[in-house]
Order: C-alpha cells, then sequence, then structure tokens
C-alpha cells in the first residue's frame, strides 16, 4: 500500500475522495473498510493499532467466535454507511447472533465515530 501511495499518489487520491454530489465512491472507483482481526491489527510492521488490545482480550479466551471487531469506512455519513454497506443493520445482526449464540450478554467496547452510536436492549 505504501508503494502504491508514493508511486501512484494521483490515482490512490482520486479512487479515496468520495463524489461529491453523492458522498459515495466515485466513477471507477470501490474502497472499501479491510475487515477481520487482522485487518486492525497493524498500520504498517512496527505500527500496531488494535494488535496489542486483541493479544490482552486472547489472554482472557476471546477469539475470532466471541470477537468481533467492526471496521467502516470513515469518509462516509452515517446515513451513507447504511445505504451503500447496509452497515448498522449488518453489526445489529452480528451483535444480536453473539447474543443468542453466547446466551448472555454482548460487550460492546466503542471507539472513535463508533462510541457515538447509541446501541439499546443488549
Amino acid at each position: 500500500m505504501l508503494s502504491l501511495v508514493t508511486f501512484n499518489r494521483d490515482k490512490w487520491m482520486s479512487a479515496m475522495m468520495l463524489d461529491p454530489v453523492t458522498g459515495l465512491d466515485p466513477f471507477g472507483a470501490k474502497v472499501r473498510a479491510a475487515e477481520g482481526i487482522d485487518a486492525a491489527s497493524s498500520f504498517i510492521q512496527g505500527y500496531w493499532i488494535w494488535a496489542k488490545i486483541v493479544e490482552n482480550l486472547a489472554a482472557v479466551n476471546y477469539d475470532t467466535n466471541n470477537l468481533y471487531l467492526a471496521p467502516y469506512d470513515w469518509r462516509l455519513s452515517y446515513y451513507n454507511l447504511e445505504e451503500r454497506d447496509g452497515y448498522f443493520s449488518r453489526l445489529k445482526t452480528t451483535i444480536e447472533g453473539f447474543k443468542h449464540r453466547q446466551k448472555r450478554k454482548t460487550v460492546i467496547a466503542a471507539h472513535s465515530m463508533d462510541a457515538t452510536v447509541r446501541v439499546h436492549n443488549l
């Protein structure tokens, strides 16, 4: 990724920008947030993001069966997150699925923009 940004800066920038009218992907570009625990662990080698937190959660028996990271496209408004990706519908279904499978309360740790989203009746 770093070489793409360095050597194809203009192309990378145009792909990252949103359409100024719709607020969605520009014509010919489709950028989505990486998914899964590995996607949020590190930025580049030597610069961890959530890796230490995930490691500590693993030490107290969290794994991919009971831990879910909900990455989102930070460029989009709440409305467009739902409109384009069904983000909040999918997140709700995921949380309800964990609650149903685990037969206990679901813990949600929010960060950044997600901290402003209220979750009820868990």
